[in-house]
This record gives structure tokens, sequence and C-alpha cells, in this order.
């Protein structure tokens, strides 16, 4: 006991020496501003921070940069700045800001606390028809009043994509996904939360490994599957193509305008099938299926599921 005594008050000597004391945050920001003609497309890669770019009725491009260290003195984040391997520069048809921590022997913890770390919030005002291509290694990634299109990919945030007239393809690793009208297709995949969309024209692919897919407002059509959670998706004009919704953790409800025709294909192994909808069935009547056509027939509605009943509604 004497021996635990004496190494407790030994380390809280040492966390009160300023070399292990904690330091306030600081943020060193960096500005920039880019004329755009010939450019085409911006690629941003990024480690451990937010990416956020924003379309206006501009001909240049504005990049703010904000550099975070944490855990670090001056001195400490003047030595980590040294090393940030950064870039900005016009390549043919593209800008790249790049900001990445260059030197790997930088750990994020140690015995008496963390040690000093940098990330990067990128935030950029731009011409709403460029192409925009983002990557970061943790971080939220937001994209609003774009034309172009854009590729987004995240290991640790949420996405949030807004108005946006080009094709979306997004995915991330730890996080929720949410889009508002998108006037071409939409390619959502998380690896660990929820997506909702609204207001997709185009053709819309969501997938997500641990939550639930809302889509509401579609006209375009939908493949939607989910390994645990419940889909529901509404479609303005109906469906024109095939559309497919599967999970396998939970309920299912589609939505059409009463007077749209399709081929119904409905199967649960852990609840029941309701249609609104007359169906012409195609063999024997079961709780758990249904399966034929709807006002004379058309492109295939699948919807499956192994835990959770299934509706077909009015819209």
């Amino acid at each position: 006991m004497k021996f635990h005594r004496i190494l407790l008050t030994a380390i809280a000597g040492l966390l009160l020496l300023p070399g292990f004391a904690s330091a306030d945050k600081i943020v060193r920001s960096i500005e920039k501003t880019f004329e755009l003609g010939g450019v085409e497309r911006i690629v941003v890669h990024t480690q451990g921070g937010s990416i956020k770019v924003v379309g206006d009725a501009r001909s240049d491009a504005y990049v703010r940069v904000d550099q975070i260290f944490r855990n670090a003195s001056e001195k400490e984040a003047d030595e980590l700045e040294r090393d940030i391997d950064r870039a900005f520069e016009i390549q043919g048809d593209t800008l790249h800001v790049r900001f990445n921590r260059a030197r790997s022997g930088w750990n994020d913890w140690s015995l008496f606390g963390s040690k000093p770390s940098v990330s990067f919030n990128i935030a950029i005002e731009t011409a709403k028809g460029i192409d925009v291509e983002l990557r970061t290694s943790g971080g939220g990634v937001a994209v609003a009043n774009l034309d172009g299109k854009v590729d987004a990919h995240t290991s640790g945030g949420g996405m949030e994509f807004h108005d946006i007239g080009g094709p979306l393809d997004a995915h991330t690793s730890g996080g929720n996904i949410e889009a508002r009208r998108v006037k071409a297709s939409a390619k959502l995949g998380t690896s660990g939360g929820r997506i909702s969309v609204s207001s997709i024209s185009g053709f819309a692919e969501l997938t997500t490994s641990g939550g639930s897919i809302s889509a509401e407002g579609l006209r375009g059509p939908l493949n939607a599957k989910s390994s645990g959670g419940s889909i529901s998706a509404s479609f303005t004009d109906g469906i024109s193509s095939d559309t497919r919704l599967k999970t396998s953790g939970g309920s299912i409800t589609a939505k059409l305008p009463a007077e749209n025709s399709f081929y119904l294909d409905a199967r649960t192994s852990g609840g029941g099938v309701r249609a609104e909808f007359p169906i012409a069935l195609k063999g024997e009547i079961k709780r758990s299926a249904a399966e034929g056509p709807v006002n004379g027939g058309g492109p295939t509605l699948e919807l499956k599921t192994s835990g959770g009943s299934i509706a077909v509604k009015y819209l």
C-alpha cells in the first residue's frame, strides 16, 4: 500500500510539470482564393477533420483550413505544423487541396495523457458548377448548393447533402447520411448509421449495415438494403423500373400512387404482408407473402425482410 501511494504521488507530480500539463486547443487558419478559369473539379484530401463545400454564384473558390492543435504548447504546435503535408495547387482542370499529418511518430496517447495532435477542418465556397472529390479519415462531410458531381468518403463521421444537381456518390464507415433535393442519381452507403433522403430525381442506391433507411418523395427507382433496421419509401410518381427494398432486421413500408402499375413480390420471414392495392395474386394466399400484378402489372416491386412486417400503401 505504501508503494502504491508513493507511485500515485509521483505520477501526480509529473502531471503538474510543464511538459505534462494539458494545453488549450490552438487553432491556426489558412485562407486562400483561387480563380477557377479552366478548373472543373476540386479534390480535397485530409486526415482527422471535417470538410464543408458550399456552391454560390461566383467564379472563384475561397478555401479556409483550420489547423487544430490539441494538447500542444505553442512550441509543440510549431513542430507539428512544420511536418504537415499540405498543398494548394491547380493541375490541369483540377484544384487540389491536401492537408495530412506527414510524420507518423506522433501518437495520440501516452501513460501521462494525450500527446500533441493536429486535425484539419476545411471549408470551401466555390462556383456552383464545379465537381468535387472529398476524402477525410476522421470527420463529417457537408455539401450544399452544387450543380456538379459529388464524390465523398469519410472513415468516421456523418454526411449531409442538400440541393445537389449532379450525381452523388458518398460513403461513411461510422455515421448517418442525410440527402435532400438531389436532381440526379444518388449512391449512399454507411457501415454504422441510418440513411435519410428526400426528393431524389434519379436512381437511388442506399445501403446500411447498422440502421434504418427513410426515402421520401422519390422520382426514380430505388435499391435499398439494410442489415439492421426498417425501410420506408414513398414514390411521388410511382415506379417505372424495377425497385427493391430488403432488410434483415426490420419492417418495410412502400407508398405509391393508387394508379401505379407494377408487379408486387413481397415476402417476410418474421411478420405479415398487408397491401392496400388490389393484387391479382399468383399462387396460394399466405400471410407472409404476396405476389402478383397490380393495376395490370409492370416493373417489379420486390420487398423482402427476415425480421418484420411489410406494408404497401397508397401515397
